[in-house]
């Protein structure tokens, strides 16, 4: 879930509200953070670097006074040159869990608006497709993240790519299973101009095939989005073959039962 402290639009607090008030029993707060290339000020969609301490404080005090269990993660941003900068930032802090995400091909802002892309030539679509799996695949081979964020997140504005991207894309989920890393099943894909969920069964199929780990994720960004489409996720994983999806608490894998199909 996201707040208002990076790209959402409701509090830490209220989005726990909800979240109670909706059934669930445990949430993870998840906001952005990143370290642009080349000093670039810090990014509007994100929590400012300086504000971390913060940031995590503001998430233990509405865990303090929730019926419910609140953990404390963090998106971090993958620039290969930030970071083991950023790595170094979120150290100190006692996080369940860190998600790492790919949202850049280097300036291209691969999720922020479909007209960043509707400019592009065919070969510039699928160099940035090819581009982003390589991304992945060095974020997976980086580690030191507790799962990977939407993984196929390219798709998001329905600009696909022409060119044969099987070989890209199978290197990405090699590099995610040989660093035994999960994926999420985000399910706000489904209402994005791609209308399919991040990632997609075929590649949940590959990723299960490799025996990569799942969990469930609604990426929520206002209290609307708390626990969309849960129970479709779930019967999508059931029929791909997966019984268990995670939990994350203090950095630690705690498997749960998806149930029979």
């Amino acid at each position: 879930m996201h707040t208002r402290w990076s790209d959402g639009l409701a509090t830490v607090e209220s989005m726990v509200h909800q979240a109670a008030a909706t059934g669930f029993e445990e949430i993870g707060i998840s906001d952005h953070l990143a370290i642009l290339p080349g000093a670039q000020p810090a990014p509007p969609w994100a929590i400012p670097p300086q504000r971390l301490a913060e940031y995590v404080e503001a998430v233990r005090n509405a865990a303090r006074g929730a019926d419910i269990a609140v953990r404390v993660g963090v998106e971090l941003e993958f620039f290969p040159e930030t970071f083991d900068e950023l790595l170094n930032l979120v150290a100190p802090h006692p996080f369940d869990f860190l998600i790492g995400s790919v949202h850049f091909d280097g300036n291209f802002p691969i999720d922020a608006d479909p007209r960043h892309w509707e400019h592009l030539s065919q070969a510039e679509v699928d160099t940035v497709h090819r581009h982003y799996w390589q991304r992945v695949a060095d974020l997976a081979r980086k580690g030191r993240v507790d799962f990977i964020g939407h993984l196929d997140l390219v798709k998001k504005f329905a600009f696909p790519a022409v060119a044969n991207m099987d070989a890209v894309v199978a290197a990405a989920l090699e590099a995610v299973a040989a660093a035994g890393l999960p994926v999420e099943l985000n399910t706000a894909g489904w209402y994005k101009p791609c209308q399919d969920a991040y990632p997609s069964e075929r590649l949940l199929r590959e990723c299960c095939r490799r025996g990569i780990p799942v969990l469930i994720s609604d990426d929520a960004h206002e209290t609307a989005h708390i626990g969309r489409d849960f129970q479709r996720a779930t019967e999508v994983l059931r029929r791909i073959g997966y019984r268990e999806t995670l939990a994350f608490a203090k950095r630690q894998r705690r498997v749960l039962s998806l149930g029979s199909p």
